[in-house]
């Protein structure tokens, strides 16, 4: 069976923005949708609920791990309010996390949101507080 590796139409845009504009040095290329590891992923539905609750144990693990997570108001696969609520009900401490919500689709750093993507990444990476 061949399997199929490609990007959305934004993988070259992603890899330009990761590399030039984050500075983000690194030799592998952004892959946006590989077939072939899908078909290996196995999913297990319990363990993907508890996903928050797994970063929360993370977090008092390590004092200084801090989560920055991004969505959108129009993303119907990940849905901003729902991944805010399972964030802060689930332990993560409020005060090392911060939520980037952006009015976009699924890839919240497009288009006219790139400046603010950048802004909320570069504060988020400087220890500024969103």
């Amino acid at each position: 069976m061949t399997f199929v590796r490609h990007g959305p139409s934004g993988s070259g845009f992603l890899q330009a923005y990761l590399t030039h504009d984050l500075k983000f040095r690194t030799a592998e290329s952004y892959v946006g949708l590989d077939l072939e590891s899908n078909s290996e992923w196995k999913f297990d539905v319990d363990e993907a609920r508890n996903a928050a609750g797994r970063i929360a144990a993370a977090m008092r693990k390590q004092p200084n791990l801090r989560l920055l997570w991004t969505a959108s108001y129009d993303d119907v696969g990940s849905p901003l309010h729902g991944g805010k609520y399972a964030i802060y009900n689930s332990g993560v401490p409020a005060e090392r996390a911060s939520v980037g919500a952006f009015e976009a689709g699924h890839e919240v750093y497009r288009d006219k949101n790139l400046p603010l993507f950048t802004g909320a990444v570069r504060r988020f990476v400087s220890g500024e507080t969103q």
